[in-house]
């Protein structure tokens, strides 16, 4: 019999399964983004060593490419943090007494002895909580795009800034517009080239977070249940 009362108290022992349904080890959230990091990183340096990426910034003539570069930066090193918060979270919340400060203590300490409205009111709560603090990596990703086609605006513009139709019988004036309106068709499609891929890459590091908090989310809900009922 009492081998039987702590096999019992073993299985209602409070767990985390949903949360670990993306990963098994220590982590693993962070993990995989480091190693989607890490081979974007990669096929990003094979792109410098022939030379393609340069083309990009040297062809440029407004700037509009490291403005680009710079909020990706910013974008990554946020998405990583994120990361690392998320996959701390999953982790205290594996244990059976999760870490003070953290999602899974304030949500536990909100649903203990709390009838099913007020649980489904917390679970509401934590779930904005958590899209609320991955939400800035998907508005970063979005604002790549935009600064892509802001740069496609701007290279229109300095392309047929260059075309006068009052010019086109002198030789030498009709060179200078060509010129010029190859430099503003490069800085459009290489502005909107460059926002659309590290816009891409953002949009992945913001799904890897999504499904590492929906599984957070779906987990602490069900650990606030079974402590309910217990």
């Amino acid at each position: 019999m009492p081998e039987e009362m702590d096999r019992i108290e073993t299985e209602e022992a409070p767990s985390l399964m949903p949360a670990t349904r993306s990963g098994s080890g220590p982590h693993a959230l962070f993990f995989r983004m480091a190693v989607v990091n890490l081979g974007a990183l990669a096929l990003l340096g094979a792109a410098f060593g022939e030379g393609w990426a340069q083309l990009v910034f040297t062809s440029d003539s407004t700037g509009l490419t490291w403005v680009i570069a710079i909020v990706f930066a910013v974008g990554l090193g946020l998405s990583l943090l994120k990361g690392w918060k998320l996959s701390c979270e999953v982790e205290c919340a594996r244990t059976p007494d999760p870490c003070p400060g953290t999602w899974a203590r304030e949500f536990l300490n909100g649903v203990l002895g709390r009838s099913s409205g007020a649980r489904a009111i917390a679970a509401s709560v934590l779930r904005m909580q958590v899209v609320s603090r991955i939400a800035p990596v998907r508005h970063i990703a979005s604002a790549l795009v935009l600064l892509g086609l802001v740069g496609t605006v701007v290279g229109f513009i300095l392309a047929l800034s260059g075309i006068s139709v009052s010019m086109s019988n002198d030789v030498g004036a009709v060179a200078g517009m060509i010129t010029r309106l190859i430099a503003g068709m490069s800085v459009a499609l290489y502005t909107t080239l460059e926002g659309a891929v590290l816009s891409l890459w953002l949009t992945v590091n913001h799904q890897i977070l999504s499904a590492g908090a929906a599984s957070l989310i779906s987990g602490l809900v069900a650990m606030g249940e079974r402590h309910a009922r217990n």
